[in-house]
């Protein structure tokens, strides 16, 4: 390639465009949170599962009454802070994952940083709300 002051060599046509020596960090963190969310997810399930097994639909008072259970189970200071945990792991595990599928395959600058701001305002969105909820519920809101 030339330019205006010669011949551009192979080292300064790659300059800005190398390792910005994160990708190891990212891929290691984003597997990390991944096992965590692991036995958390088993955790919730295993839980649901047995309010749903237990679950008496026949009525509104027992829908009331298994809404007014699951508020205490989430009340309980364990529960709460283990759905803390959950609700900000799940959300640093999206973020990290849907970054790089946008950073791989969104071409356009303009599309690939308007989708990359727009995706992290939604995961803080969503993290917001489920942590709100939460503690809502565990302070007696």
């Amino acid at each position: 390639m030339i330019s205006k002051t010669g011949l551009i060599t192979p080292l300064a046509k790659a300059k800005g465009f190398g390792s910005a020596k994160e990708g190891t960090h990212h891929w290691w963190v984003q597997r990390l949170t991944a096992l965590i969310n692991l036995p958390l997810i088993l955790w919730l399930v295993w839980h649901m599962v047995h309010f749903v097994a237990g679950a008496d639909l026949s009525s509104p008072e027992a829908v009331q009454e298994g809404y007014n259970v699951a508020r205490s189970w989430i009340a309980a200071p364990l529960n709460t802070i283990l759905l803390s945990v959950l609700i900000v792991n799940l959300c640093w595990h999206v973020n990290l994952g849907l970054q790089v599928v946008i950073e791989d395959y969104v071409h356009a600058k303009f599309a690939k940083f308007t989708s990359l701001v727009l995706m992290k305002l939604s995961v803080v969105a969503i993290l917001a709300v489920g942590l709100f909820s939460v503690l809502k519920i565990a302070f007696g809101g």
